[in-house]
């Protein structure tokens, strides 16, 4: 019935059924919670709501002798009875309002799935290969909700499959071990357990690009203009590549996109952002602001031991021109490896990063090339990559080799490999 329309009897707005005996009011059943989420509905889409009355010579038998309550058997009574208890009315009460209104949960139901489905098909792909297997997460979700619920039903349904499944995987194995179960049932259940393991994994695979997806989409934001016609600063993009004043040993694999500039230093066994090089180095730190100073990357683990290889990145503003002699990228590079060279750098441990004369150093630049920088490259010898988007040469006395690597040729080859 129309809001404010109910007759005489006056009335919060809530869906509800009016329990009455000897023609007055005793109790109610409040329906939103079994109507999940259907009562807003119900008001915003058709300025409705529902009040029932539930009248009946039981009820009148039933009811107190001050009319304010009913006297119904207990739900976990010793004795027998084939009276039904408060809680059997309640849920018969509810299957009759649910048949009334069968047409508005229709509607609800068909919505809520082409919300679910829209929200898998553009946002969410990973959790397409577990729809068959959640079918009871997905009549969970309210009605109307938000994206945001949505995916957090998902997410949750997600993570009790994963463990369900991990729990039947321990007991097929027990039954294995055991030898207890018949080779008709041994095929059924590995195949099952197959079956949801290969969806799971479907699932993690579609997570892990749709989370690639999202990385280089920001990515790609951050290197065009905000609204001030400015660019980010090198900080926005140094973290999100890697978390500033951080080392591999406070960082999780998945909290950070070094994939962006290479799939290989993922691997990398020691890992120092934004972290000082030493007094003797000049104690050398990045400036929040600037990022002016590299990430420090090793292949060998072992603080203080002697590295087989070192690489060191320095990140600069997207579209910065107004580089120099004395202030680029290039020197402060080769001024890097001439610290380490020299002995005078140390690591996150306060170990000595030491290296010999056959330690590979491996130098990047990660910035754009504007006029001011390719001029001071082509006077250092500097080549084109095969691909003409970036530049390296070799230094000999340092046994480095030092490689451009411009905004845009890191973007498009990252959007390769995400591709492939």
């Amino acid at each position: 019935m129309p809001i404010d329309d109910i007759g005489k009897v006056k009335l919060d707005k809530t869906n509800r059924v009016m329990f009455c005996a000897n023609n007055r009011c005793v109790d109610e059943l409040k329906l939103d919670s079994s109507f999940n989420g259907l009562g807003s509905l119900l008001k915003q889409k058709h300025s409705l709501y529902f009040i029932g009355i539930l009248t009946s010579e039981y009820l009148d038998m039933k009811v107190n002798a001050n009319r304010l309550s009913f006297s119904f058997v207990e739900e976990n009574s010793l004795f027998e009875s084939i009276e039904p208890s408060r809680k059997e009315i309640d849920s018969k009460v509810e299957e009759c309002v649910k048949d009334i209104l069968k047409d508005y949960f229709d509607e609800a139901v068909n919505e809520r799935e082409e919300a679910v489905r829209k929200y898998i098909t553009e946002e969410a792909p990973q959790y397409k290969p577990l729809m068959k297997h959640l079918p009871q997460a997905i009549e969970g979700i309210k009605f109307g909700s938000s994206v945001s619920n949505i995916e957090d039903s998902l997410h949750d349904a997600k993570r009790q499959l994963e463990k369900d499944i991990a729990k039947e995987n321990d007991e097929l194995l027990v039954k294995i071990n055991n030898n207890s179960l018949s080779s008709e049932d041994y095929e059924h259940e590995f195949a099952e357990c197959t079956r949801k393991l290969v969806d799971i994994n479907k699932a993690s695979l579609a997570e892990y690009i749709a989370h690639r997806k999202a990385v280089l989409q920001l990515f790609e934001a951050s290197l065009k203009k905000r609204p001030d016609e400015k660019y980010e600063l090198e900080k926005f993009l140094h973290e999100l590549i890697f978390p500033v004043r951080a080392t591999s040993e406070d960082v999780s694999y998945e909290a950070h996109n070094l994939w962006l500039i290479d799939e290989r230093l993922t691997y990398s066994q020691y890992l120092a952002s934004d972290i000082s090089l030493g007094a003797s180095a000049g104690k050398k730190r990045p400036d929040l602001l600037l990022l002016d100073h590299p990430v420090l990357v090793s292949d060998e683990d072992g603080p203080g031991h002697t590295f087989e290889s070192i690489s060191i990145f320095e990140l600069k503003r997207p579209m910065r021109d107004n580089y120099d002699g004395k202030d680029n990228p290039i020197d402060q590079l080769q001024e890097y490896a001439e610290k380490i060279k020299e002995g005078n750098a140390i690591d996150a441990t306060g170990r000595p990063i030491r290296v010999n004369e056959n330690t590979r150093i491996y130098l990047y630049a990660v910035c754009d090339v504007p006029a001011s920088l390719e001029k001071i490259m082509r006077r250092r010898n500097f080549k084109q990559t095969p691909d003409g988007l970036g530049w390296h040469v070799y230094v000999d006395d340092l046994n480095a080799s030092i490689e451009v690597l411009p905004y845009d040729k890191i973007l498009a080859d990252s959007k390769m490999r995400s591709r492939g």
